[in-house]
């Protein structure tokens, strides 16, 4: 899990991109059933670095291509999940995720 969010966050958007057509940002979703909180935050942390290489990659386009592969995943329907969890911070940072990269209404109510 670690070394994902590391490539998340240090690899090239080359990396990223070959790590997640491999489905290896899934992970996440099948790991996250067991994680505590930090852990999850750290998750989070990775999908949002994720996105973030992609908005850099196709800036002329507003095409971002790792969002093209997550979206098609389970990854928005985790961080919908999310925002039901205890813990106000996996909440906001589930929340901020949807909203800057999926363009979607969010449960706006806090925990």
């Amino acid at each position: 899990m670690y070394c994902l969010t590391n490539i998340m966050k240090c690899g090239t958007s080359e990396h990223v991109l070959k790590t997640i057509k491999k489905g290896y940002l899934e992970l996440f979703v099948e790991i996250s059933e067991v994680s505590d909180g930090d852990i999850l935050l750290i998750m989070l942390e990775g999908v949002e670095n994720a996105l973030a290489k992609g908005s850099e990659m196709d800036k002329d386009s507003h095409k971002n291509p790792i969002f093209q592969l997550i979206s098609k995943g389970s990854i928005p329907n985790w961080l919908v999940l999310l925002q039901n969890h205890q813990n106000l911070k996996i909440y906001e940072k589930s929340y901020k995720i949807l909203e800057e990269y999926f363009n979607c209404e969010v449960n706006d109510s806090s925990n």
